[in-house]
């Protein structure tokens, strides 16, 4: 889930600082992403650009993502 404006395709994500990803698409407040799971367990603030963004496994997912809702 994105809270802020959408980022652009291939934008970097961080996460404390660290780049954990890259932005992939979005529709309203969600969004597609590919995430480095190392880098966003226990990060405190995941970003993308003055986006804030919040990890969710999705319903298909039948692996643990750490820090997901």
């Amino acid at each position: 889930r994105m809270d802020g404006p959408a980022p652009e395709a291939g934008s970097s994500i961080l996460a404390d600082d660290k780049r954990a990803g890259i932005m992939g698409s979005s529709s309203g407040e969600n969004a597609l992403a590919l995430l480095r799971l190392d880098r966003i367990a226990g990060a405190r603030q995941i970003c993308c650009g003055e986006t804030r963004l919040s990890v969710q496994r999705p319903g298909w997912a039948d692996f643990e993502i750490p820090g997901a809702e």
